[in-house]
């Protein structure tokens, strides 16, 4: 089915109601998301997913850390993750860069400076699923 929807799509519009959103990131190029009966997004999946965060797990001083991360140029925003590991001393946080930008090298570069043991650095694309449940959620709570 979603071979035909692809071949349709090369030569008309084709409509299509879901929520498996990830068939959806696989056949779509444009995005409707309807939330409590008006539109809450229309936009290119292009768009959507080009916003990146880095995610990272290091042992060492969580102050220290998130204040060091903080001072790189091209972050502007550093959340603290709660850390799957239950080892103590290990934190976890989110990156958020100007113009999405991959700064993994200077961030693991910071990390070691630091003194700190990296233990995870991954470059986290933001899927449909969670902009939906970000879009849908922020609607249903500011009602």
């Amino acid at each position: 089915t979603l071979k035909l929807i692809k071949e349709l799509a090369q030569k008309h519009t084709v409509l299509l109601s879901t929520h498996i959103l990830p068939e959806v990131e696989e056949t779509c190029e444009r995005v409707i998301i309807i939330s409590q009966g008006k539109v809450a997004l229309d936009d290119r999946l292009d768009n959507l997913q080009r916003e990146t965060s880095i995610v990272l797990e290091a042992r060492g001083s969580s102050v220290d850390l998130q204040s060091a991360l903080k001072s790189l140029d091209g972050v502007t925003e550093v959340k603290t993750l709660v850390s799957d590991s239950a080892d103590a001393g290990v934190f976890g946080f989110e990156i958020q860069t100007r113009d999405d930008a991959d700064l993994r090298e200077q961030v693991s570069r910071r990390v070691v400076e630091r003194g700190a043991t990296l233990r995870r650095l991954d470059l986290k694309r933001r899927s449909l699923r969670d902009l939906f449940i970000q879009i849908t959620t922020h609607r249903n709570s500011a009602a």
